[in-house]
């Protein structure tokens, strides 16, 4: 096969690329994608979408929320973040139950509400996560109220 056999096959292989890829943007309505529609502004609904997490990000394409399913299979997670970036709401699943954790806007949890077996408890930390803080809880034999003050704690029956 000479040179000027093989450049003719090529351009006759091209053609037909070209009018497969012409034929199937006839019948998607034209050569936009299908979804563009739903992207300059039209609503479009989905009846479902699955999948094993899902993050939505903001105009500078940072994430904003994130939805994941929990990779031991526990159940799931939702992360809120600021427009910088750091997460200030969680939601998720533990092994006795839930939790929701709270953050400040440099992403260090300040509150977290916590849902288990045999009860619940709310913590609130100060700054110093160590030495500030206060944890109300409550099981099947009642509940305690601690306070922590400058590293020292004192607790309520």
């Amino acid at each position: 096969m000479n040179f000027k056999q093989k450049i003719g096959y090529m351009a006759i292989g091209c053609l037909f690329t070209l009018a497969g890829y012409f034929l199937a943007t006839l019948g998607s309505g034209g050569f936009a994608p299908q979804n563009a529609s739903a992207q300059a502004g039209d609503k479009q609904i989905i009846d479902e979408i699955v999948c094993r997490g899902l993050s939505i990000v903001n105009a500078e394409n940072k994430i904003i929320v994130r939805l994941v399913a929990d990779a031991e299979d526990e159940g799931g997670m939702i992360s809120i973040s600021n427009k910088v970036g750091f997460p200030v709401a969680t939601l998720s699943v533990i092994e006795e139950g839930g939790s929701l954790s709270i953050a400040n806007r440099v992403g260090q949890a300040v509150a977290a509400l916590i849902a288990e077996d045999e009860g619940g408890s709310l913590n609130i930390f100060g700054s110093n996560r160590n030495k500030s803080g206060a944890r109300l809880s409550a099981n099947k034999n009642g509940g305690v109220l601690t306070v922590r003050y400058k590293g020292r704690s004192k607790s309520f029956y």
